[in-house]
């Protein structure tokens, strides 16, 4: 056993899947699995007595102890990174979202059906560049939690607000009628661009938005179909606004999120008597994306120019840097996540990078902006 290579603990019910992820984490370079368990007991068990740098934990139609799992990781483990074998069922994609919420890293997508991957060498393609983020977040974590060591006085950031049980009841049983979304007066409306952490950064964020808040949202997450049916489905729960899957030709109403669906892009078109309505197009990736949050920014700046809002949060890559270019060159104001609060500071890092960015906040700042500048 190497101590130099990244150790990885996988707890899944398949022997056959287990072998093949075996198979696939041999081949990658300074990865190494220690420990293969079939149930998320067993698993966490062996986690916790030799804790490794990343636990990879599948879901399981009928089975919600891998929520536990991940729960018992985030408080007695926060330095190891956790990544979701996701299986296809809208059981399994609504369990992956609430492991998600509870700090899963990012999720990896089972096979078809109950069949093997089609290659070996096509689960690697998949795995290596989760298993490499998952690596780098794990170091970033420990310096992180160093340097915090050596600085006791550092300020903490404020906690989230809290709305009481009884409050957030009343505001989802009384969820304003929304109406379209008409541009007489101003054509904002917010667009949102995520990737890596996205999920769990949206289920603080959307939250902290009252009910109501009057601006549209139209929000792009690198997951596939099934996943971003149910992290709609979940933020409709969290949330005082509503929100709902993306449908192509539906007019944009007030008071109302819609996530792009997987495998589609989302983009934003003037519609009739001075609405504004979403179109998906089954286009090419860009950047490796689908949805890309480039196009949805692209449209934007066409359709409503310096009268939107766009915001950028954690994720791998640089999807969205060019979208928010074209949205600068109109005059729209531009939020960027920090990099503290990231997972990934890769699309926000790159925004930044590149000049487009107005302004750079904390993931607990950023509802409170928007409901300033809306």
């Amino acid at each position: 056993m190497n101590r130099r290579n990244t150790r990885v603990v996988l707890v899944e019910t398949s022997f056959t899947l287990q072998a093949q992820m075996k198979e696939a984490i041999d081949r990658i370079s300074g990865m190494e699995l220690v420990f293969s368990a079939p149930t998320s007991k067993l698993g966490l068990e062996k986690a916790l007595a030799d804790p490794p740098n990343i636990v990879i934990v599948g879901t399981h139609p009928t089975d919600r102890s891998m929520i536990s799992m991940v729960r018992s990781l985030a408080l007695s483990l926060p330095e190891t990174a956790v990544l979701v074998l996701a299986g296809k069922s809208e059981a399994e994609a609504a369990l992956a979202m609430e492991a998600l919420s509870y700090g899963a890293f990012d999720l990896l997508p089972k096979p078809s059906g109950h069949g093997r991957y089609e290659s070996v060498d096509l689960l690697v393609r998949k795995l290596l560049p989760k298993l490499k983020m998952c690596s780098m977040a794990v170091h970033a974590r420990i310096a992180k939690n160093l340097l915090q060591n050596r600085d006791n006085s550092r300020p903490k950031s404020p906690n989230r607000s809290a709305t009481t049980g009884q409050t957030r009841a009343i505001q989802r049983a009384t969820k304003t009628v929304v109406r379209p979304f008409t541009l007489h007066h101003s054509k904002k409306l917010v667009v949102v661009g995520a990737s890596t952490g996205g999920p769990d950064v949206l289920m603080r964020i959307l939250p902290d938005l009252s009910a109501d808040f009057p601006l549209p949202i139209v929000v792009v997450v690198h997951l596939p179909k099934r996943f971003t049916t149910a992290l709609a489905k979940s933020l409709d729960q969290k949330s005082s606004l509503r929100v709902m899957e993306a449908i192509d030709g539906q007019p944009i109403e007030s008071q109302t999120v819609y996530i792009a669906p997987g495998r589609l892009h989302t983009i934003i078109k003037n519609g009739t008597e001075n609405t504004l309505c979403l179109n998906t197009l089954d286009t090419p990736p860009v950047l490796g994306c689908k949805p890309a949050a480039d196009i949805l920014f692209e449209s934007a700046a066409k359709t409503c120019g310096k009268h939107a809002l766009a915001v950028i949060l954690t994720g791998m890559g640089r999807d969205g840097t060019a979208g928010l270019a074209h949205l600068n060159q109109q005059g729209a104001h531009i939020i960027a996540q920090d990099k503290e609060s990231s997972v990934v500071w890769g699309m926000p890092g790159s925004a930044v990078d590149s000049g487009v960015v107005n302004e750079v906040l904390p993931a607990s700042k950023i509802a409170r902006r928007l409901t300033e500048i809306a």
